[in-house]
């Protein structure tokens, strides 16, 4: 019998981080255990995985994309990063970027690169996305959600906000979500689930 999953709105999912953080743990550690898990995960797919392109956004959940970049890169496979907001803007994002090995390409976010990958991660939101995708996310997305390649997004889709369960105009679509620690009310939505494909839940230490 399949237990129901742990819900947690986005103001709870803040708390259990920071209770996990008390507790001994660090966000540091946090994302890279989240990078980890969703390496390893990904890693487990009979899928061929030689060119993986992973988008970035400049928050935390790029960040987590940042973690899976270097250990996807030192598993031996191709990796180009795109900062799709230019920048990271929080210091455990540009830790990772930092810490990114030689091979991985870090490059701005080009349609034409698209059809040179088998696999597309999508690591520019996470919960913490409210509102509607600028026309250039749009635009980016939508082509990705178009690719033939496996679609992978983190913790939720970019373009949907995790509590309401909205889905702003060319939201990506991916085949595999990776949740990290538990759902968020949006993936209970059957509207919602229709972007994630098949969802994933992780543990990261929390």
């Amino acid at each position: 019998m399949h237990t129901q999953p742990t819900v947690l709105s986005i103001t709870q999912t803040r708390a259990a981080e920071q209770a996990a953080v008390d507790a001994g743990s660090s966000f540091a550690q946090l994302m890279e255990t989240a990078g980890t898990a969703a390496t390893q995960a990904l890693l487990q797919r009979p899928a061929n995985l030689q060119r993986v392109w992973i988008l970035c956004g400049k928050g935390n959940n790029g960040g987590d994309g940042l973690v899976m970049a270097r250990l996807l890169a030192q598993a031996g496979i191709h990796v180009t990063v795109s900062l799709v907001q230019d920048t990271v803007s929080t210091d455990l994002a540009a830790q990772n970027l930092a810490a990114l090995p030689a091979s991985v390409v870090v490059q701005a976010a080009a349609l034409a690169v698209l059809a040179e990958y088998d696999c597309i991660i999508d690591a520019v939101f996470g919960i913490g996305f409210d509102g509607e995708l600028s026309a250039d996310l749009q635009a980016l997305l939508h082509a990705c959600s178009q690719r033939p390649a496996l679609r992978v997004a983190l913790d939720i889709p970019s373009g949907i906000n995790a509590d309401s369960g909205h889905i702003a105009a060319h939201s990506f679509q991916a085949d595999v979500c990776y949740v990290f620690h538990s759902f968020k009310p949006a993936h209970t939505m059957p509207a919602v689930q229709k972007y994630c494909g098949e969802i994933e839940v992780l543990d990261i230490g929390m």
